[in-house]
């Protein structure tokens, strides 16, 4: 007897079900949802703010951000050194330590900050890495 009592409660339920709204959301091909207040998205890198410290790369809990130069590009302008800045996303725990750690938010707006951006359906490998060229003055070299 205790069977199909609970044989009619789940049809009971299924029925129910079948007159209720959706509750799902079709993301991201056909809809999607508002960003809560203090969204954390994916870091972005300004360049022109950017110096080149290597603190978020230093201060990352992930190490998902890596800064590697001088490199050769043939857009450098006079005088100036070329650095690649690559954000690992699907490593990036979105934590707002790169932020809060860059030295040019001491002094108005951050070089690296979280941005609004969702980016939870990431279907190839290859669209997890960020990179942005960063320029910054040359070094000047020690006379020996």
């Amino acid at each position: 007897m205790a069977g199909i009592k609970g044989y009619v409660a789940v049809i009971g339920e299924a029925v129910r079900n079948l007159f209720r709204p959706n509750v799902t959301v079709l993301f991201p091909f056909v809809e999607s949802t508002p960003l809560p207040d203090g969204f954390r998205g994916a870091p972005e890198v300004n360049p022109d703010l950017c110096t080149v410290c290597f603190t978020c790369e230093r201060e990352c809990p992930t190490h998902c951000i890596t800064i590697t130069g001088p490199i050769e590009d043939p857009n450098t302008p006079e005088g100036k050194e070329a650095y690649t800045h690559a954000i690992k996303l699907a490593q990036c725990m979105f934590c707002q330590t790169c932020e809060e750690f860059c030295p040019t938010g001491r002094k108005g707006e951050p070089a690296i900050k979280l941005g609004k951006e969702w980016l939870l359906a990431v279907y190839n490998v290859e669209d997890t890495v960020r990179t942005k060229v960063v320029y910054r003055k040359a070094r000047k070299k020690e006379e020996s």
